[in-house]
């Protein structure tokens, strides 16, 4: 506060005092928030008097997953689309590179790198520039977090921001597969370049996604689809509309199917903003496909998918015990 006591040095000794306090009170506060924020975060922070700042050790805390992998909660996910061997040398991509310069991480820190064929691997920070990154690939964990069934989110298109949640929602939720649909309802509808660009960005949601949320294996994102082409292709052990008109519960389909699921391969159908036409959902159960209710109330289109996966999972469990 050099500057400011420059600055005010005409002010009353009463005013100084005052904003004197203040910023006291202000850098105490911000402190106790550094401090809480450490804790949370896994390291040790002590909260010092006034001239004093508050030091902050971080600590490298492991813990063992359900799934019986060590994990470091600390350390930066990377995917990387690139051949991954324990004692390589190799050079990060440019967007990697970039993400990893951006948190300011210094040499010999660990990242942690996967390339979405199962399990991750532990690199070490070797060479640092301005715009290049080289790591050393100094171990593997064969670390695993995906659900014992693969569920598939077959999801009408809908509006782009929201979409884009959706998938994001879903990656992170465990399902195994989003095939984006184009329904006669749809309010956006895609073709060509456009379509493809729009995959593209979808692909990138769904690594982010997996970077975020400790997932080795890259879920698999289609190309966007007619709805009718893919429910008449479409092969699954237990194949669901979601449908406002269903007598049927879902919980109730999913607890008839909850003895055997490992393995098990679910498909739901999830409408657009104004849901399934009459012929849509027709064609789809002349495919084989059961039409279930989710509830007394009318979801979103962006609540249906996450609501989905959610109640299979609390039914069918995480993969936690196996």
């Amino acid at each position: 506060h050099v500057r400011g006591s420059r600055l005010e040095s005409n002010a009353s000794p009463a005013k100084r005092r005052g904003r004197c306090n203040g910023h006291m009170a202000l850098g105490a506060g911000c402190a106790l928030r550094e401090s809480r924020d450490s804790n949370r975060f896994g390291a040790t922070a002590a909260l010092v008097g006034p001239g004093r700042s508050a030091t902050v050790r971080p600590m490298s805390v492991a813990t063992t997953s359900p799934f019986g992998a060590r994990v470091q909660p600390n350390r930066p996910r990377f995917f990387i689309s690139a051949t991954l061997v324990v004692g390589l040398t190799i050079a990060l991509p440019k967007e990697v590179a970039h993400h990893v310069l951006v948190r300011r991480l210094p040499k010999d820190s660990e990242i942690a790198l996967f390339n979405g064929h199962g399990g991750e691997f532990v690199a070490e920070l070797s060479e640092m520039t301005k715009t290049d990154v080289i790591v050393f690939v100094r171990d593997f964990i064969d670390r695993e977090v995906e659900l014992p069934y693969a569920v598939t989110i077959a999801q009408a298109m809908s509006s782009s921001e929201k979409m884009d949640w959706t998938v994001e929602k879903c990656v992170e939720l465990g399902a195994a597969a989003i095939a984006p649909l184009d329904a006669e309802r749809s309010v956006v509808k895609l073709a060509g370049e456009r379509a493809h660009r729009r995959h593209a960005h979808w692909s990138a949601i769904v690594r982010s996604a997996c970077e975020q949320c400790g997932r080795n294996t890259l879920p698999s994102m289609s190309l966007l689809q007619p709805l009718r082409d893919f429910v008449a292709n479409h092969p699954a052990h237990l194949k669901l509309i979601a449908s406002p008109r269903a007598r049927t519960q879902m919980t109730d389909v999913l607890r008839q199917h909850a003895q055997a699921v490992e393995g098990q391969r679910l498909t739901v159908l999830v409408g657009p903003e104004a849901g399934f036409s009459d012929g849509e959902e027709a064609a789809a159960i002349d495919a084989g496909f059961m039409p279930v209710s989710l509830g007394p109330r009318v979801l979103r289109t962006e609540t249906a998918a996450p609501a989905v996966l959610a109640t299979v999972q609390a039914l069918w469990g995480t993969g936690a015990d196996h």
